[in-house]
């Protein structure tokens, strides 16, 4: 006989429920809370490490080219940046760049960009599409090596350079240089502002420019002819003009010495040829160096210009002073003395040169 319980039904629990004790079961609002706390203060680091990786590289502000191409996309980009040093983390840069909305209006081209420059500047900067144009202020007596390192310190490629600068030129300022020479004594020294897009070639061909048009506008290459000169033997001479002395009166009077040595066939004597020399040689310089280049050992003018030089140095050379000396020495006080005889020249080297002839 089965027998009821007043109708009523015994409750059901679950035998885990049932083994719960009430600590345990106030226990899980509390995990659950500090899985939430978690979260917030991961995200909390993350928004601060994303903040921080957008900030400037470092406080310098030196400048480097960089050079967005056509269909190069945000990862591209970012990556290219952060290999460079300009921006702290890639990843952090295309959020930011997708956040700003400006992904798609990035423009292919050149730009100066630093690593004191924050992200936000960055973006706006390759938005903005003002490509800026490579400066390069070369000094004068200033040689070839100089030069091509700072073609590759404004931004142009190592390789680039080299193929350009070891390029022969159809330019007509270089009609007389020999197809073996170098560009050394070449490029003019001036401020020149260039396309870093049309590259190092189109760059030369500038300076080109501008050196042909300056002894053009001088009538020097014709004044070179009356000394018996070609463009290429003016060019040399004006580079040891412009090594040995600087003021433009000592320079056209050393040129007068020079040209009057060449002519009787005594050595230029230049002691500035051997240092020269010496550098391509990797030595230390001696005047009783063998180059070709050492031109106290040497008659006549050297294979070819020693750096670039000023307009005054060839203006010297096309127009020397009116005097028939064949000697010259600098002095201890900065004065250049000159001699028409050995014996006159000895006594300025006694007088004047006691440090600086030693």
């Amino acid at each position: 006989m089965n027998h009821k319980h007043g109708g009523l039904q015994e409750p059901h629990y679950s035998l885990n429920e049932h083994m719960k004790t009430p600590r345990q079961r106030r226990r899980w609002p509390w995990i659950v809370g500090g899985i939430a706390a978690l979260v917030i203060i991961a995200s909390g680091a993350t928004f601060v490490l994303y903040q921080r990786n957008l900030e400037p590289v470092a406080a310098q502000s030196t400048t480097k080219l960089f050079t967005v191409k056509a269909g190069d996309s945000a990862t591209a980009i970012a990556s290219n940046l952060q290999q460079q040093g300009l921006i702290r983390d890639s990843l952090s840069f295309r959020v930011a760049l997708r956040l700003s909305g400006k992904t798609a209006s990035i423009k292919a081209g050149s730009y100066r960009l630093s690593p004191a420059d924050s992200a936000s500047a960055i973006i706006a900067k390759l938005e903005s599409g003002q490509v800026d144009l490579v400066q390069l202020q070369i000094s004068p007596g200033t040689t070839l090596d100089a030069i091509k390192k700072q073609f590759v310190s404004a931004g142009y490629r190592q390789d680039a350079v080299d193929a350009a600068f070891k390029k022969n030129y159809t330019h007509p300022l270089l009609a007389d240089k020999p197809a073996e020479a170098t560009l050394e004594g070449y490029i003019f020294p001036d401020t020149y502002r260039f396309d870093p897009d049309s590259g190092p070639e189109a760059a030369l061909t500038q300076i080109f420019d501008t050196f042909y048009k300056k002894l053009n506008d001088a009538n020097l290459l014709t004044a070179a002819k009356a000394e018996n000169l070609n463009s290429y033997q003016l060019v040399t001479l004006g580079s040891i003009i412009e090594k040995e002395v600087s003021n433009s009166a000592d320079q056209a009077h050393v040129a007068q010495v020079f040209l009057k040595r060449l002519s009787t066939g005594m050595p230029l004597g230049s002691d500035v040829t051997f240092m020269y020399a010496a550098k391509l040689l990797g030595v230390t310089p001696t005047p009783n160096l063998q180059s070709p280049y050492n031109t106290r050992i040497v008659t006549g003018l050297p294979p070819g210009p020693i750096a670039n030089m000023r307009l005054q140095a060839l203006q010297a050379v096309a127009e020397p002073t009116k005097t028939d000396d064949l000697y010259f020495v600098a002095g201890d006080d900065g004065a250049t003395y000159f001699a028409k005889t050995l014996p006159e020249h000895e006594a300025n080297v006694a007088a004047h040169c006691k440090i600086g002839c030693q």
